[in-house]
């Protein structure tokens, strides 16, 4: 889970880092899931990814990108969600014009969805998604970027299934869990 407070981020990237298999979450209003800043590259994997929890401004992914420099992106198989759906990266509005990868910034990216993720109980910090969330089933192998085998929190291995989710929990319930914004999370 990220920040809390008005405009706050779940996750800030300055440099280099790869958050795969987590839940992250804006702040109360208009905060930002993901904020790459423009000297960070990012891989985003297998996450949720969600913005503020009002209408106002706050995409669930923002990559920097001026004439001095760009961030650089990449992107794969993370449910973004936000209450102002007309940002989900940077200012693209639909889930086919982030998986397009037509931003500057972006140098990948595949098999995103949108949609409510479902959580179990974010209010009560269990976010599992329930087996109706669009996230279930949704992940990809993630061993390219991360050659190791991940457990979840509760002690499953990820795709051990041959089915990788996306978020926390490799199987859907029942443990608690969140991210901790600033490191790389899998």
């Amino acid at each position: 889970s990220g920040g809390s407070g008005e405009g706050s981020t779940g996750v800030l990237i300055a440099d280099d880092a790869l958050v795969a298999h987590s839940v992250v979450r804006g702040g109360e209003t208009d905060g930002v899931g993901v904020e790459v800043q423009k000297s960070g590259t990012a891989v985003l994997l297998n996450n949720v990814i969600v913005a503020g929890a009002t209408d106002v401004l706050g995409p669930a992914v923002w990559a920097g990108s001026d004439p001095g420099g760009a961030a650089s992106l990449t992107m794969h198989h993370n449910l973004l969600w936000g209450a102002n759906a007309q940002w989900l990266l940077n200012t693209h509005k639909t889930i086919s014009t982030v998986n397009d990868c037509d931003d500057v910034v972006c140098v990948a990216s595949t098999g995103n969805i949108t949609g409510f993720p479902y959580f179990v109980d974010s209010d009560g910090g269990d976010f599992h998604l329930q087996p109706i969330s669009p996230g279930q089933g949704a992940g990809q192998d993630p061993t390219a970027w991360v050659p190791v085998t991940l457990e979840d929190l509760d002690g499953d291995v990820h795709g051990a299934d041959g089915v990788w989710a996306i978020g926390l929990d490799a199987t859907g319930w029942p443990a608690l869990g969140t991210c901790h914004g600033g490191e790389a999370l899998y």
